[in-house]
């Protein structure tokens, strides 16, 4: 990573994210467990997904408002991993709790560890910022083994050292979601552009820990962890999730989004002194 007028580009080449453990087909009695290894995994023979995430349409992330989507990134000595995120103001971006926690270090990362490079687009971007600070569950932060529980409590809050996001632009937050909406993100599968599902179709489960996520019918993969779920309306583009897990059941792909009025944006806003 690099700040201080250092280029950035060497360290935007990073690759994964931390992937979660397995689920077994019909494991109703036991806990829930989401796993992207099963949806288009990188090295496997598992195509399931694969075929829509290709079919995604590249978007122009230099252009508003695909610029205010850019990627979370981190490099350490032994990893390197990236996931998606959002500006929602010049300095804040939302995204996955989960991103945040390296196993092969056994904890959380530290803010300075973290760039977010907003519109990034084979290897240029739009702007970019070192993290100066994370707002996360106040539960997560004592817990060294990254497994996050309940699963709603998948979300980050960051706020960047640079305003970005006035040239970048950022994304409105919406409690109103829509039966059909659009996610974008980076997926492992194509790390180097933003990719844009538009016809995200609302998803049930039987699983009862995932009652207060937004589910959905579109794929995702390692990469796309933190990435928009977006409501569209008259060309307005809002924020109303972010995806944090995907799983599959009886052959069908259901991905797993935390609702923005679960997250307290607002108040944690406040307590950073933005308005």
């Amino acid at each position: 990573m690099s700040c201080c007028g250092i280029n950035p580009k060497p360290f935007l080449l990073v690759f994964a994210l931390w992937l979660f453990s397995s689920i077994g087909a019909a494991a109703q009695t036991k806990p829930f467990h989401p796993n992207n290894d099963k949806i288009c995994s990188q090295g496997r023979n598992l195509e399931l997904g694969c075929k829509e995430i290709r079919a995604r349409e590249i978007v122009d992330a230099n252009s508003r408002p695909f610029s205010a989507i850019g990627r979370v990134n981190y490099a350490g000595f032994k990893s390197k991993k990236h996931c998606t995120g959002t500006l929602i103001a010049p300095q804040i971006v939302l995204t996955a709790a989960h991103c945040l926690f390296s196993q092969d270090i056994g904890r959380w990362l530290l803010p300075e560890e973290i760039v977010f490079v907003a519109g990034y687009q084979r290897s240029e971007y739009v702007s970019f910022s070192r993290v100066q600070r994370i707002k996360i569950d106040a539960d997560l932060q004592n817990r060294l083994t990254g497994n996050i529980r309940p699963l709603i409590k998948d979300w980050a809050i960051l706020e960047l050292e640079k305003p970005i996001g006035e040239n970048a632009g950022f994304l409105k937050l919406s409690n109103n979601i829509p039966q059909t909406f659009a996610i974008s993100g980076y997926p492992g599968l194509r790390p180097h552009v933003q990719s844009l599902s538009r016809k995200c179709n609302r998803a049930d489960t039987k699983y009862r820990e995932v009652e207060e996520l937004l589910l959905h019918q579109c794929a995702i993969m390692a990469g796309d962890s933190g990435g928009p779920v977006l409501a569209v309306d008259d060309q307005e583009i809002s924020l109303i999730a972010i995806n944090i897990a995907v799983f599959v059941e009886d052959n069908h792909i259901t991905a797993l989004s935390v609702p923005v009025s679960k997250i307290p944006v607002l108040e944690t806003l406040a307590k950073w002194g933005h308005e």
